[in-house]
């Protein structure tokens, strides 16, 4: 298997990052798994060529406090199973001291439970919230 990657990351200004990547993966011969426990179907998957984009920004309003959004953009070819053809994600990020605080959120869609974009599954969106507190330097 071979990857290709180009990448971009340019600092706007104090504040605020944008990193942009754009890749291929080729190869071949890797095992497919298909069917259910304990009839497993293993199968040679041929040849095969994955793209993407990737985008990435991030925004400091102050030492303390960022915003970031992201997005991923996947055209798998034939190998759609479990490979999300599109992610989006943000978050906002405090951290001051021994707290931390983290809102974030990622949206997933174009996501097919068998390859060959057969068995379509719903797009679904995860929000987390994560708070913290350090009791000491070790712990």
């Amino acid at each position: 298997m071979w990857n290709y990657e180009l990448g971009l990351e340019r600092r706007i200004s104090n504040s605020l990052v944008i990193d942009l990547s754009g890749f291929v993966s080729q190869g071949g011969n890797l095992i497919r798994m298909s069917g259910a426990w304990p009839n497993f179907i293993l199968s040679n998957s041929g040849s095969f060529e994955h793209r993407g984009i990737e985008a990435e920004a991030k925004l400091d309003f102050h030492r303390n406090f960022y915003v970031h959004i992201s997005g991923a953009w996947l055209d798998p070819g034939d190998d759609t199973q479990a490979s999300p053809g599109q992610k989006f994600s943000g978050g906002i990020h405090y951290a001051s001291g021994r707290i931390t605080c983290r809102l974030s959120a990622e949206r997933v869609s174009k996501l097919y439970g068998s390859n060959f974009s057969i068995n379509r599954l719903d797009d679904y969106t995860i929000a987390d919230a994560h708070a913290s507190y350090r009791l000491n330097d070790f712990l």
